[in-house]
C-alpha cells in the first residue's frame, strides 16, 4: 500500500444480530462473542444488535474475558441494545479508539451506538452502528427521520467527513427510507 492510499479499504468490518438472549446467564453471549472472534479472526469490528445484558456486572466480566482473547465490547451503556465489537491482535498497526469523541445518543433508546477511530493514515472515521425497531414501521421511521437529522450534524464537522453505517435495519419500508 501506497502511503497516501486510504487504510479504509483495509478495515475489516461484520455484522452480527445476536438475537433476544437476554439472561443472568452470560455464557450464551459471551459463546457467541468468542465464536465470531475465533471463526473470523479477519473482522477488526463488529457490528453487533440486540445485545441485551441485566447489569453493569454482566458487561464488565464478558469484557474481562475478551479483553484475554485481544477483543473488547464497546457499547455507550450495557442497557443499550447495539455495541461494536473490536478483535484485531494488530489493531494498533490498522486503528486507535477516540476516547475523547463520545457520542451521546440516549434519544435512540439504546438503539444506536457510535464508535470514532483514526486510521493510522489519520483519517478519522465514524461507524455508526444502528438496530431499527421490528414490525413497528412508525417507530422505524421516527427514528430513521430523527437519526438523518441527527447524521446531517455530524457532517458540519469536517473531522467527520467519512461515516460507515450498517447494523439490523429490521425490514425497512423502502429502500429510500434509508
Amino acid at each position: 500500500m501506497k502511503r497516501n492510499d486510504s487504510y479504509i479499504t483495509s478495515l475489516t468490518i461484520g455484522s452480527k444480530s445476536i438475537g433476544s438472549y437476554q439472561t443472568t446467564d452470560f455464557k450464551k453471549l459471551l459463546d457467541i462473542f468468542l465464536k465470531l472472534i475465533g471463526e473470523h479472526p479477519v473482522i477488526d469490528i463488529w457490528f453487533i444488535q440486540e445485545i441485551r445484558f441485566v447489569s453493569q456486572e454482566q458487561f464488565t466480566y464478558i469484557n474481562t474475558i475478551l479483553k484475554q482473547h485481544n477483543a473488547q465490547l464497546r457499547m455507550h451503556h450495557f442497557k443499550d441494545l447495539t455495541g461494536f465489537l473490536i478483535h484485531s491482535p494488530h489493531a494498533k498497526l490498522k486503528f486507535n479508539i477516540n476516547e475523547q469523541e463520545i457520542y451521546h445518543t440516549p434519544h435512540f433508546e439504546g438503539r444506536i451506538s457510535i464508535l470514532a477511530i483514526t486510521l493510522i493514515t489519520n483519517e478519522n472515521i465514524l461507524l455508526i452502528n444502528n438496530y431499527l425497531h421490528s414490525g413497528d414501521m412508525d417507530a422505524q421511521m421516527t427514528l430513521l427521520n430523527a437519526f438523518t437529522k441527527y447524521i446531517a450534524n455530524l457532517k458540519k464537522n469536517p473531522n467527520n467527513h467519512n461515516i460507515i453505517y450498517g447494523g439490523d435495519f429490521n425490514h425497512i419500508m423502502l429502500l429510500d427510507d434509508v
